[in-house]
This record gives C-alpha cells, structure tokens and sequence, in this order.
C-alpha cells in the first residue's frame, strides 16, 4: 500500500459511529474523496459481512453497516486511544507524571498466554524497556489485569508505577523519546 493511504477495510472500521453503525451514504463520499471507487468500497463491505464482521441492511447509499460484537470487541480499545489522543490535544488530559509498568516472566509451557499478555500490552501503547518489562504513560493495570485473568496468566503478571523512571539515564520526555519512537507517532498523527 502506498504511504499515505489507507485500505478500504480500515476505512470502513474508521467509520463506525459510537452506535456501532455506519452510513453507507457517509462511506461512499468519503472513499470517493480518498479516490476510492464504489465497486471497490461494495467488495470490502461483501468481504466483511462474509467473514461475520458487520451486518448489512438496505442498499447501495442508503444502507446501513452494523458492527457485530466481535468487531465492537476488537475496535473499541482503539476508539479510546483516538478519544484519549484527542482529548490530550485539546489539554483536556494532561499526563499527571506518572509511568505505569508491567513486567511479566510466563514459563514457556504457558507460552500462548505469553504471547497474548505481550500482545495486550503493545496494544494498549506499551513500550518495551528490557526483557519483560514495559512501560505507559497512562494507567493500564485495570486492562492488564483482566487479559492476564482471561489467558490464566495473572500469576505471572506484575504491575506497578512510579513517577521516578529512569531509562539509561533519561527521565520524563527524554525517557519517552527512548521507548517511543515520537517523531514518527507526531507523523502519522499529522497524518
């Protein structure tokens, strides 16, 4: 995919209102927009109904999507990292000082529940510091918590946060442009 542009898929689930619907009148304008065609946009919505994804009523402009539970399940977390986002860009949701860690050492007999914890934990913005231990600028320990009870791995998980953080010497911002790549996160959030 060129740089700069989206895929219909992830277009369609941009979309989505906070009633887990889309117009599809909205779809088609915006796709045409982003030079996306109708035939283009109609075989990403078959294709996403087919798999179970959403559920398809009316037709053509005048349909409406609706996301199934799965597809609420699996978006929603990224729906409150876009709100959080923008809300830190109105200072509604200034960042209080306080890093929040989690580190993790799952035996590799549990290690479908390793994988799971590592995978919450970069979807949630985690940030790895060393081996098994990573890093967030907001609380996560409430969402950590409950993927680590549902993979059978709570006893392996630890979580903590302090306001003393030091990466290799560097603290606060500079500790953040260590574990995060920031440029090119402000890049894609200009985008």
């Amino acid at each position: 995919m060129p740089d700069g542009v989206i895929s219909t898929r992830a277009l369609i689930e941009s979309m989505l209102r906070s009633d887990a619907t889309i117009d599809a009148g909205e779809l088609y304008e915006v796709a045409g927009l982003l030079g996306m065609g109708d035939q283009q946009v109609r075989l990403a919505i078959k294709r996403l109904v087919a798999e179970g994804r959403f559920t398809h009523s009316g037709r053509g402009r005048g349909a409406v999507l609706t996301a199934t539970d799965a597809t609420r399940a699996g978006i929603e977390p990224d729906r409150e990292h876009v709100r959080l986002m923008y809300a830190q860009d109105r200072g509604e949701a200034p960042w209080d000082g306080v890093w929040h860690l989690a580190g993790f050492g799952v035996p590799e007999s549990a290690r479908e529940a390793r994988t799971g914890l590592r995978d919450a934990i970069l979807a949630l913005g985690g940030a790895p510091v060393q081996g098994g231990l990573y890093a967030s600028p907001h609380a996560w320990e409430e969402a950590l918590r409950g993927t680590a009870a549902g993979l059978g791995a709570s006893a392996y998980l630890t979580t903590l946060s302090t306001s003393d953080l030091d990466v290799g010497g560097a603290r606060g911002v500079a500790a953040a442009a260590r574990l995060w790549p920031l440029d090119e996160l402000a890049d894609g959030h200009r985008r």
